[in-house]
């Protein structure tokens, strides 16, 4: 607010007008001549030049009774275009400010009415024309003295992210609030103009793109990629856990640098970094490795340095020979035509060039058993190529459990009918003739125990001996004249569940399930007369060799052996 004083005390004490007086640029200008002027004689001034009407409450009026100070050396001094202004701003200096509010249409006919309200009331004053909507904050040019309600859209803050930062900047009338329709972010602000061209220059700052993540692609010369991107990685974090202790806390923080948002990876099919980050991140990241990937010197005329992996899926054997038969091929491959084979087209070497892919000096690769690891010698540039089909072929295989059943099964539904018949001839105690069958269904013994038709003698009337089936007798004329013996049998066994093992398998390769057992043997044999018995134990048993094949989709198909 600009404020004048002269010491004498002019026409406006009067309540007499000042008359304007044109500049150079013949704009007419107004002076005041007052230390001290009151508000209601400032309104009629405003009215008189202006031409605007005011509404005034009798509340309000009462606080127009009051002076202003005015402090200028020669008066104050404005362009008859301001007044409005200026007496927007004497408005302002009060405890209880108040403001000049349009009042109804205004057509070119019409007289222009304000209203003269608290600030804390101006919103509801306000007219829908006087809203001002804007797609970028920077597009609001006023420059004047009034209240002023903007609507304005946000690109990338949200709208109480926003509201929280200009809150603290803000003054008492300052109206801030955010809001969030469907698809848009947008900030309410009404204040007078002045604030609101403050708020809006910070709105521009803040509401601006952060710097996104990109990818930056590091070419390294001498050490191995690997290495290097480990290397670079451990000291980003002892960095973080560094300035964590530098603030107080132990251990890794979650800090808003650069370094924390850089990942690092190894280009598939060059010796390179990939970073992603943002630009002081990727920057250090570069600084670190101009740094550390030096030249070692003696490396070009020796076979590198011995590189480490440790294999994770198959066996550490397995790989180094795969490894080394191909580094031991020096053929390029290709068809008759030089075009790459076609589908169904084996490869078809030509000459040798005299090298391969490798270097003059090819890798040398062995294993440990033990910690199940590859040791690698060669170059940087070799090793990146070798551990690209290393990360191809160390990979966990498909898998399938397989349950087998080893099952006895007997089943038999037999039914044996069988007679026996034995006779004697005549009676008394002379010599008689007898026979009978001998089908093994009998039981019948004589006295001494011994079976008939053995030679032993006559049976007697003596109950059989039953076994394992039914047995029958019939008898025709005379005790055991004719004995008839039926026997009749019928059995019936189930099955007897051996083992039920189980075995995991990888895809291709075969898995044994064995079920054996320890057989007892007695052998005899003679030597002159004199018989020998040894014994030993013989291995009996099943053995199922079971291999599976898994496809992409997984379905298994497989491949059994039984022996």
């Amino acid at each position: 607010l600009l404020m004048a004083v002269l010491p004498n005390t002019l026409q406006a004490q009067n309540n007499e007008q000042p008359d304007p007086a044109p500049n150079n640029d013949g704009a007419q200008l107004i002076t005041i001549h007052t230390n001290s002027i009151k508000l209601d004689l400032m309104f009629q001034l405003v009215s008189a030049h202006t031409g605007y009407r005011f509404i005034i409450n009798d509340q309000v009026a009462t606080q127009l009774e009051s002076s202003v100070k005015i402090i200028a050396a020669n008066g104050l001094t404005f362009p008859r275009d301001a007044a409005f202004n200026v007496l927007q701003a004497l408005l302002k200096q009060r405890d209880q400010p108040l403001i000049l509010m349009p009042f109804g249409d205004d057509t070119p006919t019409s007289v222009r009415f304000y209203e003269v309200v608290q600030v804390a009331n101006a919103i509801q004053s306000m007219r829908d024309e006087d809203v001002i909507i804007l797609d970028d904050i920077a597009d609001f040019q006023d420059v004047g003295a009034g209240y002023v309600t903007l609507v304005a859209k946000l690109k990338h803050m949200r709208p109480t992210d926003m509201q929280n930062a200009l809150r603290a900047f803000s003054t008492t009338q300052t109206s801030l609030r955010g809001v969030q329709p469907v698809g848009q972010n947008m900030i309410l602000i009404a204040d007078y103009a002045s604030n609101v061209r403050r708020i809006g220059k910070m709105i521009s700052l803040l509401d601006s793109a952060g710097s996104a993540p990109r990818l930056d692609v590091v070419h390294v010369r001498h050490m191995d990629a690997v290495e290097l991107a480990t290397a670079v990685e451990e000291l980003i974090t002892e960095r973080v856990a560094l300035i964590g202790q530098l603030d107080g806390n132990a251990g890794p923080q979650r800090l808003s640098s650069d370094a924390e948002a850089v990942s690092i990876t190894i280009a598939p099919n060059s010796h390179s970094l990939i970073i992603q980050g943002l630009d002081a991140g990727i920057e250090r990241v570069r600084a670190l490795v101009e740094r550390l990937d030096v030249k070692i010197p003696g490396i070009e005329t020796t076979r590198g340095r011995i590189h480490r992996y440790k294999v994770k899926n198959v066996l550490a054997s397995e790989l180094q020979a795969t490894l080394t038969a191909l580094v031991g091929q020096n053929l390029e491959f290709r068809t008759t035509d030089g075009q790459l084979p076609g589908p169904g087209e084996e490869p078809v070497p030509t000459l040798p060039i005299g090298s391969s892919s490798f270097s003059d000096f090819p890798p040398v690769i062995e294993f440990d058993d033990n910690t199940q690891q590859l040791l690698i010698i060669a170059k940087p540039s070799d090793y990146v190529e070798l551990l690209r089909v290393i990360e191809a072929l160390d990979v966990r295989r498909p898998q399938a459990m397989i349950e087998a059943a080893i099952l006895e099964v007997r089943k038999d539904n037999d039914f044996t009918f069988g007679a026996e018949v034995a006779f004697i001839e005549g009676s008394g105690s002379g010599t008689r003739v007898n026979g009978g069958t001998v089908f093994g269904f009998s039981d019948i013994v004589d006295e001494a125990g011994v079976p008939i038709n053995t030679g032993g003698g006559e049976p007697v009337g003596r109950s059989p001996i039953f076994g394992t089936g039914g047995i029958l007798t019939f008898n025709s004329g005379g005790p055991f004249d004719i004995p008839l013996l039926l026997r009749f049998l019928q059995s019936q066994s189930d099955v007897n569940v051996l083992s039920v093992p189980r075995v995991m398998a990888n895809d291709n390769e075969q898995a044994v399930i064995a079920i054996e057992t320890d057989v007892a043997t007695l052998s005899s044999n003679s030597d002159g007369g004199v018989v020998g018995q040894n014994f030993d134990y013989e291995t009996d048993g099943i053995t199922l060799t079971v291999t599976p094949q898994i496809s992409d989709d997984n379905y298994v198909t497989l491949e059994i052996d039984l022996d």
